[in-house]
């Protein structure tokens, strides 16, 4: 993988790498105790596999994200920009396809760039949109299941709407004041990440599903361009690629795009 370049990136992936295994320890090893004591039932291991499952889809799908290089190849692109629907990159000194942007913490012209991912350390473009997507969507759903598993673990200890109020708004406030123990403290850190966590994914996630459904990039949809929408299934291949459903379960397969990234069709919706 490529090392981060800047500060918040560093930090970012930081989190997101050390951030899983813990969050598996915590509730598998912690909040099951709550449940079971030391007496663990023989289904629990088949949450453990799920977990172990969508940890490791999350993780691959990073790695995939971080090592595909979505570049502009200058060789490949030095059209005169009359001569083309392009754009010239005045810092690359370079004619950039359609959709594509200048990305500056990469400080490079990125294939119909998306976004720069912090947890990722590089940008979400053609090449690895497809596994910022199946990554996010894993995401999500641990987040959805670790935040539904402590629900009585929460209610259990902290009790009360004022008492949540305070854990979501500064946790250290109630330790300060001697409200809490370090353990309780522990606990209510722990759960006011899980929310907010749950609330960034649910967002982010959210984000590419409308984008997915208008056919855009995050600068087309600040900018409310709609020309590559063609409709639902053409729109989720032209991310995922060909093989729809593999990619949600098998990241190191192959999934052919149907463009090369500096080329893309418009036209009116095929379905």
């Amino acid at each position: 993988m490529a090392l981060p370049s800047s500060v918040i990136d560093r930090i970012a992936l930081s989190v997101f790498l050390l951030g899983g295994p813990y969050t598996f320890f915590y509730e598998f090893y912690i909040v099951s105790g709550h449940y079971f004591g030391d007496q663990y039932p023989s289904w629990i291991y088949f949450h453990v596999c799920i977990g172990m499952f969508g940890m490791l889809e999350t993780y691959w799908n990073l790695y995939y994200v971080n090592i595909t290089s979505n570049i502009v190849p200058q060789s490949l692109w030095t059209k005169p920009k009359d001569q083309t629907d392009g754009k010239k990159c005045m810092k690359c000194a370079i004619g950039v396809p359609p959709r594509s942007h200048h990305c500056k913490l990469c400080d490079k012209c990125i294939l119909k760039r998306d976004h720069h991912c912090w947890f990722a350390a590089t940008c979400i473009g053609h090449n690895n949109h497809r596994y910022y997507v199946v990554m996010i969507l894993y995401v999500w759903i641990a987040a959805v299941y670790a935040n539904l598993y402590n629900l009585q673990f929460n209610m259990y200890h902290i009790r009360t709407f004022g008492d949540l109020a305070v854990t979501l708004a500064g946790p250290h406030v109630g330790l300060l004041l001697g409200w809490y123990t370090a353990y309780d403290f522990y606990i209510r850190v722990m759960t006011a990440l899980g929310v907010y966590f749950l609330v960034m994914f649910t967002w982010l996630l959210g984000l590419q599903l409308v984008q997915l459904q208008h056919g855009q990039t995050q600068y087309e949809w600040k900018k409310k361009i709609e020309q590559y929408d063609r409709g639902l299934k053409f729109n989720l291949k032209a991310i995922v690629g060909q093989r729809v459903i593999a990619v949600w379960f098998l990241p190191w397969i192959s999934s052919p795009l149907l463009s090369n990234g500096m080329d893309y069709t418009r036209g009116e919706k095929m379905d």
